[in-house]
């Protein structure tokens, strides 16, 4: 319980909800449907307990601007390209990924010194980020095959 207030904090609600569903809901399911659901709901919940206490993907936008500015601010090319868009995108995470996924597909359509540069600098920047999502959503993406994790 929240000391603050006397009353179960958000997390400890979802901690419920997952521990009755695991529990008590999916052993007593006997219809492979209804197990599926019961499977992906507790999936569902768990990935939303973790977006709970979750800042990285703030963090994660932070990273692949940093890396976008030294990227184009290292490359005359890319700085005739791209530099207004490194500065009108602010802190708007969609809009710095989709700066990101325009410098890719740049470097895909170019072969420049830019473009190279682009694929040194930037991919690996966005394959760890891509690695760490996926590492953060497999419990849930799991629950998909019909089990719960840890059922």
């Amino acid at each position: 319980m929240s000391e603050d207030t006397h009353h179960p904090t958000v997390d400890e609600l979802l901690e419920g909800a997952i521990v009755t569903l695991k529990q008590i809901v999916f052993p007593s399911l006997t219809e492979t449907w209804p197990k599926a659901s019961a499977a992906q709901l507790t999936g569902a919940l768990s990935y939303a307990r973790f977006l709970l206490d979750d800042t990285s993907q703030n963090d994660r936008a932070v990273e692949a601007k940093g890396t976008i500015e030294g990227v184009v601010a290292g490359s005359e090319e890319l700085r005739a390209q791209f530099a207004d868009r490194v500065k009108e995108v602010g802190d708007d995470e969609f809009a710095i990924l989709q700066l990101a996924s325009d410098l890719l597909a740049y470097a895909i359509n170019n072969d420049t010194d830019g473009a190279h540069a682009i694929t040194r600098g930037l991919r690996p920047t966005l394959r760890a980020q891509l690695a760490q999502e996926a590492e953060q959503t497999m419990p849930m993406l799991m629950t998909f095959g019909g089990a719960p994790v840890d059922a």
